[in-house]
């Protein structure tokens, strides 16, 4: 909302935008992101809001605070998970859908250190089109996938009013609740404040939690990963421009024909 505003100020400025979600390869990938460790931390507060679930806290699960590093994470969320599997007798089932991309491979990734079960879904499988009922089978579902355009839902309200259903938290790591939401049971980011929605009410009832700003749970791999990244590009800026750089401003003029 408000990109029109922006970018004209840009253009009326006299000024170039260069976004950094926009610097692309020659394959169209994004050559820094943080999307490994926010499928890590999305994992991990997913874990976080299901064992709250099994060990009856109340609220499930308080004000996020960042760590200090991934190993003080994974001690916490080991030592919560542990102490929920004695309290439920089971282990948390996992679905992760985009699990080949970076975002899915962080969150595999935790899963597998903790020993847990995961499911590990990507266009293949999605390919024919939701709601899936694969879905509500497993305790927690994490979305990591990049929407550009309208898809059909991976889950409805309809889709999980079922009273066998197992799916107690839903965490969306893409965290896209405009149009393309491929998770049309929120229509706002929760918050490390506010961490969750209650969607669904009643005995067995179903959390979302869908923070846009993940990777900040890990401060310090997240930024040191994402430096180093974007740092050979960053030497590049000033002086003759890469192709990164080219692509990035050729898109910044192609919307500013748009207004």
């Amino acid at each position: 909302h408000g990109w029109q505003d922006l970018l004209r100020r840009f253009n009326e400025g006299g000024g170039e935008l260069f976004d950094l979600e926009y610097l692309v390869d020659e394959t169209d990938r994004r050559v820094a992101a943080f999307g490994y460790w926010a499928g890590f931390a999305g994992c991990a507060v997913s874990l976080k809001i299901w064992a709250g679930q099994q060990l009856g806290n109340n609220p499930v699960i308080s004000t996020l605070v960042p760590y200090s590093d991934k190993d003080a994470l994974i001690e916490d969320i080991r030592a919560e998970v542990t102490a929920a599997i004695d309290a439920a007798k089971c282990s948390p089932r996992l679905i992760v859908i985009g699990a080949l991309g970076r975002v899915g491979q962080g969150a595999v990734q935790l899963a597998q250190e903790l020993g847990l079960s995961v499911t590990q879904w990507d266009m293949k499988e999605t390919l024919p089109g939701g709601p899936f009922a694969e879905i509500p089978e497993h305790d927690i579902f994490i979305n990591c996938v990049l929407v550009q355009k309208k898809i059909p839902p991976f889950v409805t309200t309809d889709s999980l009013a079922h009273e066998d259903r197992n799916l107690s938290v839903i965490c969306d790591v893409s965290c896209d609740p405009g149009e393309y939401n491929p998770i049309p049971l929120y229509s706002e980011a929760t918050t490390f404040s506010a961490p969750i929605h209650k969607v669904i009410e009643g005995d067995n009832p179903l959390y979302l939690s869908a923070i846009d700003h993940l990777p900040s749970l890990l401060p310090v791999e997240a930024s040191e990963d994402f430096g180093q990244q974007l740092l050979p590009h960053l030497l590049s800026l000033s002086g003759e421009r890469s192709d990164v750089w080219q692509r990035a401003l050729t898109l910044f003029n192609q919307k500013s024909t748009f207004l």
